[in-house]
């Protein structure tokens, strides 16, 4: 896999991080969960985990997202249905925003 696909699938996550939080912060669906810190100890990782991870600028393991989602009290079916829907323009532009320069192929 290519650098750049490997940094758009870390944008995508972290915009449906982003997302999730800030349906959350409103709705009584899943944990009332309203900042990154707030996730990192519902989900009992350490904070700096979830800042890069919630940056793009960590790729983390599947035990990572795991946790994640049951910290944000959903299912991995559920929190990846969030990640299925950002799309690899939103994801670059997303990473545009925040300076941070998709990488090539």
């Amino acid at each position: 896999m290519a650098i750049k696909d490997k940094q758009i699938i870390c944008a995508r996550l972290a915009y449906a991080i982003h997302s999730i939080i800030n349906e959350n912060s409103k709705s009584t669906k899943f944990n009332r969960i309203d900042s990154l810190r707030g996730l990192a100890d519902a989900a009992g990782i350490e904070y700096p985990i979830v800042q890069l991870t919630a940056s793009g600028k960590r790729n983390p393991s599947f035990a990572t997202v795991v946790t994640l989602a049951d910290g944000l009290g959903m299912t991995v079916s559920e929190f990846t249905a969030y990640y299925d829907k950002v799309s690899e323009e939103t994801a670059i532009k997303w990473l545009t925003e925040r300076n941070i320069k998709p990488k090539k192929k």
